[in-house]
């Protein structure tokens, strides 16, 4: 874990998951009221939750597929410029197409966070993947508490939802930027990958 700890690419990834876990904790309690207020019915912002669900359910494996062959960085970094043209079609949202599209592209964008976890793996081995996850997710596990609260105060001052969906949007761009600067770190290269390091030099990802 020292040694982890040490590396840029451990607190690149730490800020990426921890900005996409507070952004979408922020407005995904939030949903079905944020839906109403763009003029669906409850049973409609209901509906669409469950499709979003579905959505980033079918997009987990070719993603993952997709991940294996390609830069894992590249990937979360576009997902997450994905999750900000969602959340721009939800901040315009007054249209029945552009929560559709909404629900869409931020299961698409959404699909993509089990390759955060991948990377973690590796980059760093598996034996301590755990303790380190552990302390990743512990380190935003404050902002996923707090940002739902805060996105809904700030709804009671200003009965507006555009301001959280903003702060969202800003959310997502940082994590885009975190993972764009994520590099494997070749410290512990022969540790995350024993069996074949040259390989995983030649693909720099």
């Amino acid at each position: 874990m020292k040694e982890a700890i040490r590396t840029r690419a451990f607190w690149f990834l730490l800020l990426g998951n921890g900005f996409r876990q507070i952004g979408r904790s922020a407005i995904s309690i939030n949903l079905v009221p944020i839906f109403v207020s763009r003029g669906a019915t409850q049973q409609l912002a209901a509906n669409l939750v469950g499709l979003m669900l579905v959505v980033s359910l079918f997009c987990r494996i070719p993603i993952g597929m997709v991940a294996d062959r390609w830069s894992k960085p590249a990937i979360l970094s576009i997902a997450m410029v994905i999750q900000v043209v969602a959340f721009g079609f939800l901040l315009l949202g007054e249209s029945a197409w552009l929560l559709y599209a909404f629900i869409v592209f931020t299961g698409i964008g959404d699909s993509a966070a089990i390759i955060s976890w991948a990377a973690l793996g590796e980059y760093f081995g598996r034996r301590k993947f755990a303790s380190l996850r552990g302390l990743i997710s512990f380190s935003y596990s404050w902002g996923i508490v707090a940002a739902p609260a805060f996105a809904g105060w700030v709804f009671d001052i200003k009965q507006s939802w555009d301001i959280p969906i903003m702060l969202t949007m800003v959310a997502f761009g940082l994590a885009a930027l975190s993972y764009a600067m994520m590099r494997r770190p070749l410290r512990v290269l022969a540790v995350a990958s024993p069996l074949h390091p040259a390989q995983s030099l030649e693909r720099g990802d």
